[in-house]
């Protein structure tokens, strides 16, 4: 059977320099893994079929799923094994032409949608 999870008496870094942290928060993870709710423990009600985690001293904070992407690239892994002069030529005779641009940018933009698409589909 899946299950909620709270997360008790944990510190809260929100990821934003305006909101800063909060500490003795209550996070609640419902049966699909989604936040429930996230608020001060004295003001959430665990439900009683959640499982507790006590975080007392420990700290939760957004995921920071690619945090570093380069988009020309689609996340899969290559080698390279070309000298400098080879990167010189593409660049100066591929890519740094209209035709080139147009391509880097296209299979940019794909990238960049796929990392997007790659999160939560519920938004």
């Amino acid at each position: 059977m899946k299950t909620g999870y709270a997360f008790m008496d944990c510190n809260v870094i929100y990821g934003d320099a305006k909101k800063g942290t909060d500490s003795h928060m209550t996070i609640l993870i419902d049966e699909n893994g989604l936040i429930q709710e996230i608020g001060k423990a004295s003001a959430v009600t665990v439900p009683t079929h959640f499982q507790t985690i006590d975080c007392s001293g420990k700290y939760v904070m957004p995921g920071l799923i690619n945090a570093h992407v380069h988009l020309f690239a689609d996340g899969k892994p290559f080698t390279l094994s070309a000298s400098e002069g080879l990167l010189n030529f593409a660049f100066h005779h591929i890519l740094d032409t209209r035709l080139g641009r147009n391509m880097l940018k296209r299979r940019m933009k794909k990238n960049a949608l796929t990392a997007l698409h790659s999160g939560n589909n519920d938004a």
